[in-house]
């Protein structure tokens, strides 16, 4: 992978995709998918991308029902006999890169569609109990699929992501220090107040004041 690593430092991100879809096809590898699909996505082949990710997907869920009699047989085994199935936070990224590629190809519906099952696997992550992962949020991932709802109309939705957005960007600022966008407050405001949110979008105004028009 030398020559595709040299490619896309060069900016050469068709030649990085060429090189990479010449080798040898690994079908059953949930990375080797992920990694097609972005780079089809970063040359600009966008339903090349899509095909890619779609792949990974059902290697992905494929690998999800497989896991339980894997890990069963892992026990008795070694953890080497289990197949990489991927973190939470890598399989964001193929709703991330599906819904850019909807978007790229002019398909907004499409596009929707993946910002809502994006959404729908965050709550599950939040709702869940058991598991040792930290990634129950993903500020960016929200921010991204509000800004496509607003754009859309969907301002109920749009002011749901908005919200999990700015909390996990809060989150992110107590743990780590990172600051949150600039926009995003006022983004927030003006999604509750085009929902008639009024006592929460005073509430945020009072933190913000400079937002007052």
């Amino acid at each position: 992978l030398t020559k595709v690593r040299e490619s896309l430092v060069a900016g050469q991100t068709e030649q990085a995709y060429r090189e990479f879809a010449a080798k040898k096809e690994k079908k059953d590898d949930l990375l080797y998918l992920i990694e097609r699909g972005y780079l089809a996505h970063e040359a600009g082949y966008y339903d090349s991308s899509n095909i890619a990710f779609d792949a990974a997907e059902l290697r992905a869920d494929e690998l999800y029902t497989k896991s339980i009699s894997g890990e069963i047989a892992s026990l008795i085994t070694s953890d080497n006999t289990l197949p990489y199935r991927g973190y939470a936070h890598e399989l964001m990224l193929i709703h991330y890169y599906r819904a850019f590629n909807y978007i790229m190809l002019g398909q907004r519906e499409s596009a929707l569609v993946e910002a809502r099952k994006a959404n729908q696997r965050l709550t599950e992550l939040q709702d869940a109990k058991a598991g040792k992962s930290t990634y129950k949020n993903d500020a960016f991932m929200q921010y991204f699929t509000a800004m496509l709802y607003d754009s859309e109309g969907e301002h109920n939705d749009a002011t749901v992501a908005y919200r999990d957005a700015y909390r996990g960007y809060r989150e992110y600022a107590d743990l780590y220090g990172t600051r949150t966008p600039p926009a995003l407050a006022g983004d927030l405001l003006g999604a509750l107040n085009r929902i008639g949110a009024a006592d929460e979008a005073g509430v945020l105004l009072e933190r913000f004041p400079e937002l007052e028009s």
